[in-house]
């Protein structure tokens, strides 16, 4: 019980943390009318240092994704473990393959043993039981990555995108090349410790290694996934 209570915080939290990042968005994007005379509220301008947040969180960020201006922060350039917040590289591995016109929303990804869940506890580890041998379509399997936090469903993205003559491991420390995620670790595309990624598992590492960037690193793959999901509106129809 206790257990099945944490990993619904930790979805709650997952959820949460995708959702600010799209209200940021939001809120940014979204012109704004000039100030009242009467307001003494202060817009920051990029010039602004970045407020000090009083938080008890370990590290935070506040940042502005259409300029990048950092408005607030705490130890924003901590290098932590992400667990499930890996999924966003995942996300941008699958835009820019929609991007290149390597693929489609429609696609249909072929399941191997490598996402094949169903057998474990789904309150232990978040999937939606698909099976070696099932096809289930790009949109579908990013749909329920996100909502859901479904590892399965990231592992068979992760899987599916990666070029030919390169592990999962490499294709997602090439794409935190691409973003300049200096220092960044990555693993497995669910977030999952080494240990619980089954077969996704690297051998040449330590069971308890985990997928590792700062704050700062998460909100730039927020934004680039972002700048990717613009060209990627007719998300319905193809």
């Amino acid at each position: 019980m206790l257990q099945n209570k944490k990993h619904q915080v930790k979805r709650i939290w997952f959820i949460i943390t995708a959702l600010v990042v799209v209200l940021l968005a939001i809120f940014f994007m979204v012109p704004r009318h000039e100030q009242s005379t009467q307001s003494t509220t202060k817009v920051a301008t990029v010039d602004d240092p970045p407020v000090q947040l009083n938080t008890s969180a370990t590290s935070a960020l506040v940042v502005d994704l259409t300029t990048g201006q950092i408005l607030g922060q705490k130890n924003s350039s901590k290098q932590v473990a992400i667990a499930s917040q890996s999924k966003m590289l995942t996300a941008y591995g699958v835009l820019k393959s929609i991007k290149s016109g390597k693929i489609k929303w429609s696609t249909m990804v072929p399941i191997t043993s490598k996402a094949d869940l169903s057998k474990e506890d789904s309150h232990m580890f978040s999937h939606i039981a698909i099976k070696a041998g099932d096809k289930v379509s790009v949109r579908e399997l990013y749909d329920v990555m996100f909502a859901n936090s479904a590892n399965d469903a990231a592992f068979a993205l992760g899987e599916f995108v990666t070029p030919k003559r390169e592990t999962t491991q490499q294709a997602l420390e090439s794409w935190a090349k691409e973003l300049h995620l200096s220092g960044s670790q990555w693993y497995n595309s669910a977030g999952q410790v080494n240990e619980n990624a089954f077969e996704n598992e690297i051998s040449s590492a330590p069971k308890t290694a985990s997928n590792k960037a700062s704050n700062q690193q998460l909100a730039m793959i927020a934004r680039a996934i972002l700048e990717l999901i613009l060209p990627c509106v007719n998300y319905q129809k193809n």
